[in-house]
């Protein structure tokens, strides 16, 4: 509802220089107003009028706050526009810059396990990849690029998509920019 966010990815607080990040999000904790809330609304469309003139009303159906909820969300792919239980996000808990936790939430129960490295790396947006053949919705594996601010590098680490315990990860040995989204770019030939 208001500007924070987007003036955390100023220059100057990401790189955290002369300790902008801390006095960017931790005096007057301003990260609390940049908490991510998982939040869905029921919509009722009503049949078109004889002016074909439509209004729609929304209620809340579910709200489910920080660090239980995630940003850049992620579901079972063979769910998508049907029921699902579980979704896969990347949540801040006050102790990064962006993002600095991997979350499965369930929106059943509300509860949520936490993926978190050790500071100083930033996870991406996550991935979830279903193991073919499986029955339980969480059966599969979250995949997530996570830079490592203190080497300067990144690994792609991958969790299993029931427990989020770390499978195993694959360190590229230099840094790949963050994004919010993958970006898939052929080869120059």
């Amino acid at each position: 509802q208001n500007m924070d966010i987007v003036k955390g990815f100023y220059y100057d607080v990401i790189l955290d220089r002369n300790d902008a990040t801390k006095k960017y999000w931790f005096e007057g904790k301003r990260y609390e107003n940049s908490f991510p809330i998982f939040t869905r609304y029921r919509f009722r469309m009503p049949t078109g009028a004889p002016d074909m003139s439509f209004s729609a009303t929304a209620k809340e159906d579910l709200c489910i706050p920080t660090p239980h909820a995630g940003e850049l969300s992620t579901i079972h792919p063979l769910r998508l526009g049907k029921p699902y239980r579980f979704v896969y996000g990347a949540t801040l808990r006050g102790l990064g810059t962006i993002v600095d936790a991997l979350v499965k939430t369930d929106v059943i129960t509300r509860g949520a396990v936490i993926w978190s490295g050790p500071e100083g790396h930033t996870p991406g947006e996550p991935v979830f990849v279903p193991r073919p053949g499986a029955e339980d919705e969480d059966d599969g594996v979250v995949l997530s690029v996570v830079v490592d601010g203190v080497t300067e590098t990144t690994y792609l680490l991958c969790l299993d998509g029931k427990t989020m315990e770390e499978l195993g990860r694959a360190e590229a040995g230099f840094a790949i920019g963050m994004g919010f989204h993958g970006v898939h770019v052929p080869v120059a030939q």
